[in-house]
């Protein structure tokens, strides 16, 4: 939300997330490092914008 993606759909958007989530974080992390990274990849990336 509140992030102009052009011509790129729901899928698309979501698919680059977890492509760099999994270059970042090990698939046996638990869940809550994985929304932490998350999180931090996203304000890293407004801030970029």
């Amino acid at each position: 939300m509140g992030v102009f993606c052009g011509g790129m759909r729901s899928t698309q958007r979501s698919e680059s997330a977890n492509h760099m989530l999994k270059s970042i974080i090990q698939k046996s992390a638990p869940m809550h490092r994985i929304v932490s990274k998350f999180n931090e990849l996203q304000k890293d990336r407004n801030g970029e914008e």
